[in-house]
């Protein structure tokens, strides 16, 4: 089994890859839906984030105030740090046992801080999805109703993408159609394949 580190910044286009690469048949496993699931009310992000951060960040239901605590995270790196600090290993030990179990010639691991996190260190290949700054803010704006001021401050929390290249094997540009990122997504599985 060959392994993909799928990663880029907010709005590059990870997810749209990540379901390309489903329709090619790679087991994808996306770090944010498995930080979701472990985050639910009395899931063991849920009680790591309550105890790092208070009842606070709570909504009237019990469940983690997603909104209220981005909002806080966003605006200060240390914050951040904390929040990844108790929840990266809890979706990495997730991730490494949906990755033991799977029966698929190749799966890829989506997640946002792939590189920092240390997980592109056990991927055979990192690819990168890269678009514009302009494209990203629109994106945001459509897929998850955020003001262009909060897209640029999502985008701005994160590595530039020089960063992001200098640690790719692949660089997949997503400024182009659907149609054409497909293609190269579907190059790009056939390579991986070709090599097994």
């Amino acid at each position: 089994m060959k392994r993909i580190g799928l990663t880029g910044g907010i709005g590059s286009g990870k997810s749209t890859v990540g379901s390309f690469l489903r329709e090619a048949g790679v087991d994808v496993i996306d770090a944010d839906a498995l930080y979701r699931d472990l985050s639910r009310s009395g899931g063991p992000a849920w009680r790591a984030v309550v105890d790092e951060f208070g009842p606070r960040v709570l909504d009237r239901t019990g469940e983690i105030d997603r909104a209220e605590l981005a909002r806080r995270v966003f605006a200060d790196p240390a914050d951040l740090a904390r929040l990844e600090a108790v929840t990266h290993p809890l979706v990495r030990e997730a991730a490494e046992a949906r990755i033991a179990a799977t029966r698929s010639d190749l799966v890829a691991y989506e997640a946002i801080r792939l590189i920092e996190s240390g997980a592109a260190a056990r991927c055979d290949e990192v690819w990168v999805v890269t678009a514009t700054r302009a494209a990203r803010v629109a994106r945001l704006a459509v897929s998850r109703g955020m003001s262009p001021e909060d897209a640029k401050r999502r985008i701005s929390a994160q590595p530039e993408d020089a960063f992001y290249r200098e640690n790719a094997t692949v660089v997949i540009e997503n400024d182009g159609t659907p149609d054409a990122l497909r293609c190269i997504v579907a190059r790009e599985v056939a390579r991986l394949r070709g090599s097994l």
